[in-house]
């Protein structure tokens, strides 16, 4: 009988000892982290033997229009302006007019351009815009050697001026 005993106990200390193992593996394994993809085309062109330049991951946290970038004139101009930087390769205007977590994301304009001179940006068409109170969404697709995508930009008034709240690829929101 206390062979058994003793039999039983080991099986019981080797449970406790993988139930221990089990757990450390669990939490000590880093999480996936989350990447903000909104900023790249969902086909992203890419020339072979290069980086494709991804911006690295921005902290984030919850939007503070006080810091937010701020709209000289109104929402659908400043999506223009900001794509007619994108086709002259004026990447400096271009990552300043983007909101400021995305401007976090890459770094600097010259990451920036790095990223957007790969696409090979010929045009960009303005699309809808639709106003909701101090709200506006504004569409526009740009055009590249790998296709059209479309970009949603939000704004919000702040202080009763527009600031920049977020641009994401279209049907890509987070």
């Amino acid at each position: 009988m206390s062979n058994q005993k003793m039999i039983i106990a080991l099986l019981g200390v080797v449970a406790v000892l993988l139930a221990v193992i089990v757990g450390v593996l669990v939490f000590r394994s880093p999480a996936v982290p989350n990447v903000d993809t909104s900023a790249l085309p969902s086909q992203s062109p890419s020339t072979p033997g290069t980086s494709t330049g991804m911006p690295s991951a921005a902290p984030s946290g919850p939007f503070d229009p006080a810091k937010a970038t701020k709209v000289d004139g109104d929402p659908k101009s400043h999506v223009e302006k900001y794509f007619k930087s994108i086709v002259d390769k004026d990447w400096t205007t271009a990552y300043k007019l983007l909101p400021t977590d995305k401007q976090a994301s890459y770094g600097s304009a010259d990451a920036f351009g790095q990223q957007l001179a790969s696409y090979g940006a010929t045009g960009y068409k303005m699309g809808t815009s639709s106003a909701q109170g101090d709200n506006e969404t504004v569409q526009a697709s740009l055009t590249t050697s790998g296709g059209s995508f479309t970009y949603v930009w939000t704004f919000v008034k702040y202080k009763g001026a527009w600031v920049v709240k977020s641009r994401e690829i279209g049907g890509m929101g987070q």
